[in-house]
């Protein structure tokens, strides 16, 4: 487990050395320099999370923008990074920083989440430290949600999974919170309005759930409550056949 809100250990407790020798990536050894595809922007990290940075950064480059929105902190949460823009929220972690993302995990952490990326993204199944066969994976698609005044929300999204779809091999819906929690529930129906699942969670800030529906699924809804001041976010993961 991944603790993002646990800054008490140093670089070399978690295993990775003495920690950032140089913003030269390619004049250090043990450094690598990641593109963003779309941009070309270079990043310098350690080589061992470089291929996980290349992943998030092929999804959150394009297009172009200042204001994160909500869903890309809380990618990056779920694959061991911690986001600088929630650095102040208790008012001992510092100056806030949005553009600073730090891996709070260790090496072996940064494996596992790499293989966990490269399939819930891409669709590519590679076992730690072994090797694998590429699937297309559909772009994520954000379920857009609007907290009311009461600070309830609902919404649906079309969710093919399995069953008869000739396109969609599985399906999940990654539910998400920040700035506060949030309790979700999902609701998965199929063609005729038959509930196949029904699933409640409970998300603390800055945190992230993932619930696959069943085959056979076609909408699925996600209603829930969240607190006064959070940011309650849901997205559908579509893998093709």
């Amino acid at each position: 487990m991944i603790d993002l809100n646990d800054y008490s250990k140093t670089a070399a407790q978690h295993g990775w050395g003495a920690g950032w020798p140089s913003c030269d990536g390619a004049r250090v050894a043990g450094l690598a320099v990641v593109a963003a595809p779309r941009s070309g922007v270079g990043v310098s990290v350690n080589r061992r999370v470089a291929r996980l940075v290349g992943l998030l950064l092929a999804e959150t480059q394009f297009p172009r923008r200042t204001d994160m929105p909500t869903w890309m902190p809380l990618l990056w949460n779920r694959y061991g990074f911690a986001w600088g823009g929630n650095s102040n929220d208790n008012g001992h972690l510092g100056k806030a920083d949005s553009m600073h993302y730090e891996f709070m995990g260790t090496p072996v952490d940064a494996d596992q989440m790499t293989a966990l990326a490269l399939y819930e993204l891409t669709g590519e199944y590679v076992p730690v430290g072994g090797s694998g066969r590429s699937r297309k994976d559909d772009p994520v698609a954000v379920i857009p949600i609007t907290v009311a005044s009461d600070i309830t929300f609902r919404s649906s999204v079309m969710a093919e999974a399995g069953g008869d779809s000739i396109v969609v091999a599985r399906a999940w819906v990654t539910l998400g919170s920040t700035w506060g929690n949030s309790s979700f529930t999902v609701t998965a129906l199929d063609g005729g309005g038959r509930v196949l699942l029904q699933q409640r969670f409970d998300v603390p800030d800055n945190n992230t759930r993932v619930v696959e529906l069943p085959g056979g699924s076609k909408l699925a809804t996600v209603e829930g409550r969240t607190d006064p001041k959070a940011i309650p976010a849901a997205a559908l993961i579509s893998l093709t056949r």
